[in-house]
This record gives structure tokens, C-alpha cells and sequence, in this order.
């Protein structure tokens, strides 16, 4: 009989004892499998008689006892926009598309369901967000004092605190730490909660000048702000240049009415000039848009019914006469691409003898501030711009640059900044026209220059329109 291999019974031996211990592995875990299906299935009970929507929590929706938002539908991302394009419809018409939102305090979902139409010569819901002011106001002819009896003009507009502190001397303001070019504006009033002066001038992010010294003692501290307030008071809309009491009120023309000494006054009505905040809102009443002065949701107040939830979507702008200026948007998300009509003239938009233009024949060879602020509202991201560059007859090469004001006014032409064109008469035409796109600071201002020392080389700019994206 034939031998076995030397070692052949230890190599079975082995294997068995490996497969008996699998064996007794797989029947340790048996009664740990069922645990698991114990435990899964008192959590189901105990969920169950908690309330909570085993299907609708399946979807990715925790309550908030789970870390999540108790929300009925699955949130959108935070900040998202999609549709809500607002539209020109005539001078005193826009209409808003249909789209989604999700609201400002990033805890709930906003839906248009349909195209809505928002008429600037209403107030309310699906209009401008007009608010009377409390008790009366005197007038006088000739004179630019309001007096208010039981009125409270101190807190009537809505009041924000801007970013760091500021001291006054006489009528220039120092700030620390603040931000003076992205939150002023010329036409806004700064105070300290105590009295309100009108800013005419925003120099750097930490000087600015007002209209008038306080008389209530210097200003300190943290700064307070009302965005432009104007005041609907005896058949007149006015500009409100100072607010030292709740009874004491400056207006900034004249009155030039009779005198009269029971008048009720109103907030945020329409005004030449001025841009409106389009706010997406829903509340019991259902969900709608207004407009309004006020581009702070947490001072905004909001139509009847429609007070739960908002979220900016967008911005209207009136002329003159008090029409819509004509703008178009488009894009789906955010950011919106606004572009005026043509016809525009000069009134409609820049002040002067130039229709269209921010500049002509600009010729300055050293960086030179373009503000905007007329023709580009708050959280514009950048101008649409046609620029054209020409000059005489010589063979002397020239480059025009623009760029956003906020990069600094010492940095040298050559760097980082986009080169408009690059003119030589040898070769080319004595003129060329470039359309473009210009990155703009939150005081909506851009900066030119010519390379250039004499008067040969000029820019034209005109403005197109904007892009805009939503907060």
C-alpha cells in the first residue's frame, strides 16, 4: 500500500479546524442579527408615537428634536434663486416671472406659482410698500421745517447699524473699522439714535461728510443709518435731509405750498430717481412681491399677510417723471443680467448734457472715480459697459483702462487692470469700440485712465446696464 505524504495528516487536520471555527463564528452572530431587528424595531415604534412621518423623514427631512428643520419639503440650498426675473411692463408696471426662493433667514422655501405684476403707483401687496407715519405735521410756506404733533420721525423709517464706530468734528465724519464706501450712499442719513444728518459726500471707508453739524451733541459710538428716506406730507413727496427730534423734521427743498397745520404724512412712496428693493414674501395671505425703500430684512415691514417669510429677488429703478426706467433681466439663478432700452435719455439716467454717457472725451491720465450709483443699485456685481477709444492723427501708441474703484487708487495702470484697446494710427482705425463688462464696488463706482500726457487720447464710455446678484 502506498504511502501518505509526509505532513498530509496535519494539513487536514488544520482545515478542519479552520472550517469548524467559521462555523461556531456564523452561529455567535445569529442571536446578534436578531438583536438588531429587535432594536430597529422598537426605534419604528418609538418614532411612530413621537409623530414623526417615517415616509416624509425618509426623504431627508429631520425635525428639529433630530437636528434637522421641521420643514414639509425638502429645503432648497441656501440662497437659492431660480426664476423671478423682474421685467418692464410699462412705465408704472413690472411684472415678476414665476420661481422658486429660498428665504433670507436660510429656514424656509418661497415659490411664485405664476407670473405676478407689481404696479408702482399702488401700495401694498403687488405694489409699492407705502406706511403712514403717526400724527400730524405742520408746514410752513417758505420754509423747509416740518412740526410733528404725536409724531415719532426718530423711528418712523426703518434703522440699521452699519459696521464699526465713528466720532464727528463739525460736519466731517471719522469712522473706526468702518465701511463707509459699501454701506453709504450720498441722500442716506447717519446719526446716533438721537438725531439723523444727511450724508452729501463718502470719501473712504472711514470719512464722510454730512450736510449739517448735529445739534444735539457729537455724534459717537455705533453709527445708525436710514437709508434715503423722503416723506409724502400735503400733496408733496420730499427729500428728508435732518431728523433731530420725533417732532422735528428738515426737508430737503423749500416748502413752497401754502401753510397748513394738520397734515398726515406717509413713507416710501415713489420718488424721482430712486431704486426700489423687489421683496418675494408669504405669510397667511398667500405669496406675493412689493416693492420697497428698505434693502434690510431686519427692519423691513412687511404688507398684511405677508409677513413670515421674504427674500430679495431684484430691483426697480424710476426716471424723472416718475416712470419704470425700461430694463430687462435675465437668468435663471442669483445672478441677473439687467440691460436698459436704448432710448434712453440722458435724464433718465446720468445728469447733464450727454446722453447715455458716464464719461466723454475723458482724458485723464491719472485714475478718475465714475460713480454709478444712479444707474446700478445695491449688490451690483458689475456695469455692461460700450467704451471707445480714439485720437489725432499720429503714430503714438495709447491705452485706456478701467477697473473696479475699490482696488486702490495708488496701483499702476499695467497691473491686473483689463487694457480697453491699443490705438497706433500706422495701423489701424482712429477710433475702436469694445463692449464689456466692469467689475463695480458696493458704491457702484469704476475708475478710468489714458496712458497718455496730452489731449490726443480720449475715451468715450456709455452704459448698457448691470449685472445683479441676489444677497
Amino acid at each position: 500500500m502506498a504511502g501518505s505524504a509526509p505532513g498530509a495528516g496535519n494539513a487536514r487536520s488544520a482545515r478542519w479546524a479552520a472550517l469548524t471555527g467559521l462555523l461556531l463564528a456564523l452561529a455567535a452572530l445569529t442571536p446578534v442579527v436578531a438583536d438588531i431587528d429587535i432594536d430597529r424595531e422598537l426605534i419604528r415604534q418609538y418614532l411612530t408615537s413621537e409623530g414623526v412621518d417615517l415616509t416624509t423623514q425618509a426623504s431627508g427631512v429631520l425635525p428639529v428634536a433630530n437636528g434637522g428643520t421641521a420643514e414639509t419639503t425638502v429645503p432648497l440650498p441656501a440662497k437659492y434663486v431660480e426664476g423671478l426675473n423682474t421685467n418692464y411692463t410699462s412705465a408704472t408696471v413690472a411684472t415678476v416671472s414665476a420661481g422658486s426662493a429660498r428665504n433670507w433667514d436660510d429656514d424656509g422655501n418661497l415659490t411664485l406659482a405664476a407670473d405676478t405684476t407689481l404696479t408702482i403707483t399702488t401700495t401694498g401687496i403687488a405694489g409699492l410698500n407705502s406706511r403712514s407715519i403717526a400724527g400730524t405735521v405742520a408746514l410752513t410756506n417758505g420754509a423747509n421745517a416740518l412740526t410733528g404733533t404725536s409724531t415719532t420721525f426718530l423711528t418712523a423709517w426703518p434703522v440699521s447699524t452699519i459696521t464699526g464706530t465713528f466720532t464727528n468734528s463739525t460736519t466731517t465724519l471719522t469712522g473706526t473699522g468702518t465701511k463707509f464706501l459699501s454701506e453709504l450712499e450720498v441722500g442716506d442719513l447717519i446719526g446716533d439714535a438721537d438725531e439723523f444728518e444727511i450724508v452729501v459726500t463718502v470719501d473712504t471707508d472711514t470719512s464722510a461728510t454730512i450736510g449739517t453739524a448735529p445739534g444735539n451733541g457729537a455724534f459717537s459710538g455705533a453709527a445708525s443709518l436710514i437709508h434715503a428716506p423722503t416723506i409724502h406730507v400735503g400733496g408733496d413727496l420730499e427729500k428728508v435731509e435732518s431728523i433731530s427730534s420725533d417732532t422735528a423734521l428738515v426737508i430737503v427743498d423749500v416748502w413752497g405750498s401754502q401753510n397748513d397745520s394738520s397734515n398726515t404724512a406717509s413713507i416710501c412712496v415713489e420718488a424721482a430717481h430712486h431704486w426700489y428693493a423687489v421683496w418675494l414674501a408669504t405669510g397667511a395671505s398667500g405669496t406675493s412681491v412689493f416693492a420697497d425703500t428698505n434693502r434690510d430684512p431686519a427692519t423691513l415691514v412687511h404688507p398684511s399677510g405677508f409677513d413670515v417669510n421674504e427674500r430679495m429677488i431684484g430691483f426697480l429703478r424710476n426716471d424723472g417723471a416718475l416712470d419704470l426706467a425700461f430694463y430687462y433681466s435675465y437668468g435663471e439663478g442669483r445672478v441677473k443680467r439687467y440691460e436698459h432700452e436704448d432710448s434712453l435719455t440722458n435724464s433718465d439716467l446720468i445728469p447733464g448734457a450727454n446722453p447715455g454717457y458716464l464719461v466723454l472725451s475723458g482724458v485723464a491720465t491719472a485714475w478718475t472715480e465714475v460713480l454709478v450709483g444712479r444707474m446700478a443699485p445695491p449688490f451690483s456685481t458689475s456695469l455692461l459697459l460700450n467704451s471707445v477709444i480714439y485720437k489725432g492723427s499720429n503714430s503714438t501708441q495709447w491705452n485706456a483702462y478701467m477697473r473696479p474703484r475699490d482696488r486702490g487708487a495708488t496701483e499702476a495702470h499695467r497691473d491686473r487692470f483689463f487694457t480697453l484697446a491699443t490705438l497706433d494710427d500706422g495701423t489701424r482705425s482712429n477710433a475702436q469700440s469694445i463692449a464689456n463688462a466692469i467689475g463695480c464696488d458696493q458704491q457702484r463706482a469704476i475708475d478710468y485712465a489714458i496712458s497718455g500726457a496730452t489731449t490726443a487720447a480720449k475715451i468715450d464710455i456709455l452704459y448698457l446696464g448691470y449685472t445683479w446678484e441676489a444677497p
